[in-house]
C-alpha cells in the first residue's frame, strides 16, 4: 500500500476530529486528545498553507531565472557578433573574450589513383634500398693454407 500524502492524513484526521466531536459527552476521557488534535490540525493546515505559497513563490523564481536566462544569452550573442565584426571572425584575439573564431579550413588536395599508384612504387622502392644498404656484404673466404714441406 502507497504511503498517504500529506494532505490526505490531515483529510483523515479532520473525519476522525468531527466523527468524535459529538461523542465527547459519552466518553469525557478523550477530550484531553481531541483538543490537542485540533489544535494539530490547525498547524498543519498552517503548514500546508505555507508549503503552496513557497511553492507558488519558487515557481515565480524559475520563470524570472529562465527570463534572465534568455536576456543574458540573447546580449552575449550581440556582443559577440559585434566583436567578431571589428576583430574579424578569425580573429585570435576574439579568444581573450572567450569567444571562438570562426575554425580555419585547410583544402587537401585529393590524389588520383594514378598518383597513388606512383607513390605506393616510390615507396616499394625507397624500402627495398633500404633493406639492401642493410644487409652486410659476405665475409670474405678464408685463405687456403700454405703447404709445407
Amino acid at each position: 500500500m502507497a504511503t498517504q500524502r500529506f494532505k490526505e492524513k490531515i483529510v483523515d484526521a479532520q473525519v476522525l476530529f468531527d466523527n468524535v466531536t459529538p461523542r465527547l459527552t459519552d466518553i469525557p476521557q478523550l477530550t484531553a486528545d481531541h483538543t490537542a488534535l485540533g489544535s494539530t490540525l490547525a498547524e498543519a493546515r498552517d503548514l500546508q498553507a505555507r508549503q503552496e505559497s513557497a511553492e507558488g513563490q519558487l515557481r515565480n523564481l524559475n520563470d524570472q531565472r529562465r527570463d534572465v536566462a534568455k536576456r543574458t544569452a540573447d546580449l552575449r550573442r550581440r556582443l559577440a557578433a559585434g566583436l567578431k565584426a571589428a576583430l574579424g571572425p578569425d580573429s585570435i584575439g576574439l579568444l581573450e573574450f572567450g569567444i571562438r573564431p570562426r575554425p580555419q579550413t585547410f583544402t587537401r588536395t585529393r590524389l588520383t589513383p594514378a598518383q597513388k599508384a606512383a607513390r605506393a612504387v616510390e615507396r616499394a622502392l625507397a624500402k627495398a634500398a633500404a633493406l639492401q644498404a642493410q644487409e652486410k656484404p659476405p665475409a670474405p673466404a678464408p685463405a687456403p693454407k700454405p703447404a709445407t714441406p
